[in-house]
């Protein structure tokens, strides 16, 4: 394409087009002027000083990311203490029997980590599997 030609196709992009909100009409006069000295395209001109749309995504882009990186951190730490409750109600359940609370927290641990969460948790720990853990595995295997 000829360098006129260029020229006039930036010239008719700097009236109402979207490429106006990306590069303000003086950089374009620079683009042009760069295409008459036959320099390239970009030589000495800030190609997206009037990108605001652009740096704002961009800053609200990190921001984003820090809160999805503080969430993610509050998640691992919940999800910590979840298994601490639950390792901790385990070994008490099977430490300290009381028929009164024991099938209120096995019903709770069923509920909140499931069969095969406390299974792996009572065999890790060294608890022996209950007849129920025991079924559960025939059934699920």
């Amino acid at each position: 394409m000829e360098a006129k030609k260029e020229i006039g196709l930036l010239q008719a992009l700097k009236e109402n087009t979207y490429f106006v909100q990306l590069f303000k009409p003086e950089t374009i006069d620079a683009m042009c002027e760069n295409i008459r000295k036959d320099f390239p395209i970009d030589c000495g001109v800030d190609m997206f000083e009037n990108s605001t749309s652009l740096l704002k995504a961009k800053q609200d882009i990190k921001t984003l990311k820090g809160q999805l990186e503080e969430r993610e951190n509050e998640i691992e730490y919940l999800n910590e203490q979840k298994q601490k409750s639950a390792d901790y109600l385990i070994r008490h359940l099977f430490e300290n029997s009381n028929p009164s609370t024991d099938q209120e927290i096995e019903s709770y641990l069923i509920d909140h980590i499931g069969q095969k969460e406390i299974i792996k948790r009572k065999i890790k720990m060294g608890i022996n599997l209950s007849a129920a853990d025991q079924e559960w595995l025939l059934n699920n295997l």
